[in-house]
């Protein structure tokens, strides 16, 4: 009954957390649209993800060491109504992300495994392997978590010219250098119904992001565009699945966006590394305070708990 009572007192401060984080990033990023204030890929992921992250951390690193510190073992008052009904939405929410995580890696696999029976490979000289495809596959992609593949149709070839084509590979590395399938994954696990224009600007970011790490020079910048608008005129031929990034599975309007960044492009301005010098120490100073503070935390959540569960 005692580790009963504590998965339970666990699964309430998840479900908590995880959901009132949720409504609170939602509501923030409704306020943040209407500004019109854009936000980076890692920002737009980080403010994805906060929610299950928070939850995740307040049962690992306060709730779960609280109950096993504060809670007498010979302790077997019964659990309230209220907590077991949170209790059991925070298990319907993990068991759902993680199948529905599952789904889409299994049904990735099985297209990729489809694509590449009837490919041929191709030395790239790079750790990502490269297949052409046959015409049942996208134009070019890059799908898989751990092994990622890049999938280059041979239309893709005969529709754009050598300098095109180049830039185009170059920006799905860059998604395979950034683990955004990985990511997709994590979005997969943790989905929200009220986050899902967060997660759409993260990929039209991330889309950008790519862009700005594959293009060296003007010439490039414009092959990258003209490539964005061969593919963007035949697309969706083959839809990719969830796990994969295409060359242009942003919307029209997202394509247009980048289109134009492309043709405006200037060379990137390395970021300022005094945030990183002033971020190191003030995150040495919350440790420091944390840890000091660290039991009067334990023995306050220990207390909600108690109220939580009654």
């Amino acid at each position: 009954m005692y580790f009963i009572r504590g998965g339970i007192v666990a699964l309430c401060v998840f479900c908590l957390v995880y959901v009132a984080l949720s409504l609170l990033v939602g509501a923030a990023w409704r306020a943040l649209r209407r500004d019109q204030r854009p936000l980076s890929s890692d920002a737009a992921y980080g403010f994805r993800i906060l929610p299950v992250v928070a939850a995740l951390v307040a049962v690992t690193v306060f709730t779960v060491p609280s109950f096993l510190r504060f809670e007498p073992h010979w302790d077997d008052e019964p659990v309230g109504t209220a907590a077991l009904a949170l209790a059991t939405a925070g298990a319907a929410i993990l068991v759902f992300g993680t199948v529905s995580a599952l789904r889409a890696w299994m049904r990735t696999s099985r297209w990729v495994s489809f694509w590449i029976a009837d490919s041929q490979a191709l030395k790239l000289g790079d750790t990502v392997p490269l297949f052409q495809t046959s015409e049942t596959a996208p134009l070019l992609a890059v799908a898989g978590l751990c092994r990622p593949k890049l999938l280059v149709s041979g239309d893709a070839g005969r529709l754009l010219d050598p300098g095109e084509l180049a830039v185009a590979i170059r920006h799905e590395l860059a998604h395979v250098r950034r683990r955004d399938n990985l990511k997709k994954l994590v979005l997969r696990a943790c989905q929200f119904p009220f986050l899902r224009a967060l997660e759409r600007a993260w990929l039209e970011a991330a889309e950008m992001n790519a862009d700005d790490e594959a293009v060296k020079d003007e010439r490039s910048a414009l092959d990258l565009a003209a490539a964005l608008i061969k593919v963007s005129r035949l697309a969706p031929r083959v839809p990719s699945p969830e796990l994969a990034m295409d060359l242009v599975s942003t919307p029209s309007g997202a394509v247009a966006a980048r289109v134009q960044r492309l043709l405006a492009w200037k060379p990137r301005v390395r970021p300022n590394p005094r945030s990183l010098r002033i971020g190191m120490p003030a995150a040495f100073v919350a440790a420091v305070f944390t840890g000091f503070a660290y039991m009067w935390v334990l023995a306050r959540v220990h207390e909600f708990t108690e109220l939580l569960v009654r």
